[in-house]
C-alpha cells in the first residue's frame, strides 16, 4: 500500500502500472469479422455497412440508422437535410465539431448555458437564446447522461425548430424508455476509439424521418443517388449514377461495420460494466470532502460514458490542473471534457447567453477513468488515490 506522501512529491504511487482513462474492448470477433470484410474483397460502403445500421435501427428503435465517417458528417448530415441555415442554438460543454459541422452547413451557433448539477443544457438559458432567426435545438447528451429532452421537444414544435440530438455519449442510454439519440428529428453516434462501442472510427444518423434518411444518403456520398454497392443490384450498368446534391463523402466502410456488428452484441455487457464502477464511484466518493460527482437523473438511464467529476480547490488545497497532476503521478490517466468552447479561439466570437454556470464549472472539471475493462481492484486504487489526494 502506498503511503500518505503524494508520489508528485517523491512518495510511492498508488499504482505501478498506471490505469488508463479509457481503452477500446476488442476480442476475437472483431478481428474474424475484419480479416472476413478484407478477404471479401469488398471494403466500402456495402452489405456489412447495411448490416450494422440495421443492428442499430432494431437497437434503438430507429425508423433508419445511416452509417457515416463519424459523429461530426453525422451531425453535418443532420443540418444539410433538415436546411439548418440559421441559428443553432447548443452548449458550450461539447466538443469543437458540435458548432463547426453546423458552420460548414452554414448555419450560426449560439451558445447556452448548462445545469449546475448534471452539466447538460440548461432549458431555461435555451428558452432565453431563441430569436427569430433560430432553426434548431443541439442537446449533447453530456457524458451519457440524458438532457431535458421533454422540454426540447415542446420548444421545438412551439417554435418550429428542428431538434437534432448531440448522442455520441449517448448509446446504450434512454429517457423515459427511449433511446438517447431517437426523440428528436435526427440523432448522431458516435463510434470513436473510446466511446461506448467502436468501429476506430465512425458514426450513425438515426431519424423516424423517411425524408431526412433519403436525402442524408444521398448527401453522404457527394451527392450520388445510389452508391456502388446499391448499383451492383440493377438492371443499368453498374457505373451509371446520378449527382443529385452538391456534398462531400461521409459514408462508413463495410471494414468499419465489422467492427462495429461485433461490437454492438457486446453492448450491454459493456453497459453493465460502466453503470457497475460508475455506480461504486458515486457511493464511495461520497464522503470524499472536495470531490464531487455530477448527478445523475436515472442510473438505469445513464449511458456512463465518462466519470466527470468537480474539484472544490478551497477545500482540497490545490487547483484541478495540480489535482490532476497529482492523481496522474499516482497512476491514474485523467481528461477534461471539455475545453468550454468559446475558449477556443475559432469560435470565441459565438453569439451566447450567459454561461456563468459553465464558467465557473469549467476551472474545477476533470474525468476520471471509466470503462468496461476496469476492475473491483482497479475500482479501489481509484478511490484510494482520490482520497490520497484529496486529503494531502
Amino acid at each position: 500500500m502506498a503511503g500518505d506522501e503524494l508520489a508528485i512529491e517523491g512518495g510511492e504511487s498508488v499504482r505501478e502500472e498506471p490505469l488508463d482513462f479509457a481503452t477500446p474492448v476488442l476480442g476475437d470477433d472483431e478481428v474474424e469479422n475484419v480479416a472476413d470484410a478484407l478477404r471479401s474483397g469488398w471494403l466500402t460502403t456495402g452489405g456489412r455497412v447495411d448490416e450494422f445500421e440495421s443492428a442499430v435501427a432494431d437497437r434503438t428503435d430507429a425508423g433508419h440508422a445511416i452509417g457515416t465517417t463519424n459523429c461530426t458528417s453525422a451531425l453535418y448530415l443532420s443540418y444539410r437535410a433538415l436546411d439548418v441555415e440559421g441559428e443553432v442554438i447548443t452548449t458550450p460543454l461539447t466538443f469543437a465539431t458540435t458548432v463547426s459541422s453546423a458552420m460548414q452547413a452554414g448555419a450560426t451557433p449560439v451558445l447556452a448555458d448548462v445545469r449546475p448539477d448534471t452539466l447538460t443544457l440548461d432549458p431555461e438559458s435555451v428558452k432565453e437564446a431563441i430569436t427569430d432567426e433560430t432553426d434548431a435545438i443541439v442537446p449533447v447528451h453530456y457524458a451519457g447522461q440524458a438532457t431535458d429532452m421533454d422540454v426540447y421537444r415542446d420548444l421545438a414544435e412551439d417554435h418550429d425548430l428542428a431538434l437534432i440530438e448531440d448522442a455520441a455519449h449517448g448509446l446504450g442510454g434512454s429517457f423515459e424508455g427511449e433511446a438517447q439519440g431517437t426523440l428528436g428529428d435526427a440523432g448522431c453516434y458516435s463510434f470513436y476509439a473510446t466511446k461506448s462501442i467502436t468501429t476506430s472510427e465512425g458514426g450513425m444518423l438515426v431519424t423516424d424521418d423517411d425524408e431526412l434518411a433519403e436525402t442524408a444518403r444521398k448527401l453522404r456520398l457527394a451527392g450520388v443517388n445510389k452508391d456502388a454497392w446499391e448499383r451492383e443490384d440493377t438492371n443499368r450498368p453498374s457505373w451509371h449514377y446520378d449527382v443529385q446534391a452538391v456534398s462531400g463523402k461521409y459514408n462508413m466502410t463495410d471494414v468499419q461495420a465489422s467492427i462495429g456488428i461485433a461490437q454492438l452484441d457486446r453492448l450491454d455487457g459493456f453497459i453493465e460494466r460502466r453503470r457497475a464502477v460508475a455506480d461504486e464511484l458515486d457511493a464511495r466518493l461520497a464522503d470524499v470532502d472536495g470531490v464531487e460527482p455530477l448527478a445523475v437523473r436515472d442510473a438505469d438511464e445513464h449511458a456512463r460514458h465518462l466519470y466527470p467529476i468537480t474539484v472544490d480547490p478551497e477545500q482540497i488545497g490545490r487547483d484541478r490542473d495540480a489535482f490532476d497532476r497529482a492523481l496522474t503521478a499516482e497512476g491514474f490517466g485523467t481528461s477534461v471534457h471539455y475545453i468550454p468552447i468559446h475558449r477556443h479561439t475559432a469560435f470565441a466570437d459565438l453569439d451566447r447567453t450567459d454561461l456563468s454556470t459553465v464558467d465557473d464549472v469549467a476551472a474545477r472539471l476533470l474525468c476520471l477513468p471509466l470503462h468496461p475493462e476496469m476492475t473491483d481492484a482497479d475500482v479501489d486504487d481509484l478511490v484510494t488515490a482520490l482520497r490520497k489526494v484529496a486529503e494531502n
